[in-house]
């Protein structure tokens, strides 16, 4: 409906304004912000490499699949962050 130039603006504009809304509505910056941000870029960087011309394989392993490694980098953000204040 957009074209493919204009929604690949539209979910990078999307990602930037999460990121802007993550940093401005955290109290405090702690290693969560830092995992979330990095599956933001994580992200934009997989939309940008995106055309119209993939696979649809490359949309559900590559770009469905960083909602599951958001949980992981979570995850794993927690277990350093509570090993860090034993």
């Amino acid at each position: 409906m957009l074209g493919e130039k204009r929604a690949w603006i539209f979910c990078q504009g999307l990602l930037a304004l999460y990121l802007i809304f993550l940093i401005l509505f955290t109290k405090q910056f702690n290693i969560d912000v830092f995992g979330l941000a990095l599956t933001v870029l994580l992200t934009g960087w997989l939309i940008f490499k995106s055309n119209l011309k993939r696979n649809e394989y490359y949309y559900f392993f590559f770009l469905d699949g960083t909602m599951i490694l958001q949980c992981f980098i979570l995850w794993l953000c927690h277990l350093i962050s509570t090993s860090l204040w034993f």
